[in-house]
């Protein structure tokens, strides 16, 4: 268990998803985080909105930057990924090794 008061890291991005992302590679996405996440003591969330992801990651600096720059960034399945906001403070998201917040649409058939 993580503990809530604990000041931690914090980096917030954004990017974009590639055109033929699916339902499907945003499940895997946030399947594998919630793994992986957990057992680094990294906490947060994911946005998905209009082809736009927004994400706030939280725990030790050196894990989190770790993992922006090393998974995330490198991943194929969003571009154009950009910090918008680093800083520390009391951890946010301390129930969630990654929650998803469904607000997206996806503009093509195969998501219907």
């Amino acid at each position: 268990m993580v503990d809530k008061k604990e000041e931690v890291y914090q980096l917030m991005y954004q990017s974009e998803a590639i055109d033929t992302l699916t339902k499907k590679d945003i499940k895997d996405i946030v399947d594998v985080s919630k793994k992986n996440n957990s057992d680094k003591g990294i906490t947060g969330f994911l946005v998905f909105n209009n082809r736009q992801f927004m994400q706030l990651l939280e725990g030790d600096e050196e894990a989190v930057k770790h993992l922006y720059h090393e998974k995330i960034v490198k991943d194929k399945r969003h571009q154009k990924s950009v910090v918008i906001k680093e800083s520390r403070g009391v951890r946010i998201c301390s129930h969630w090794s990654m929650a998803h917040l469904p607000v997206g649409v996806f503009p093509h058939k195969k998501f219907m």
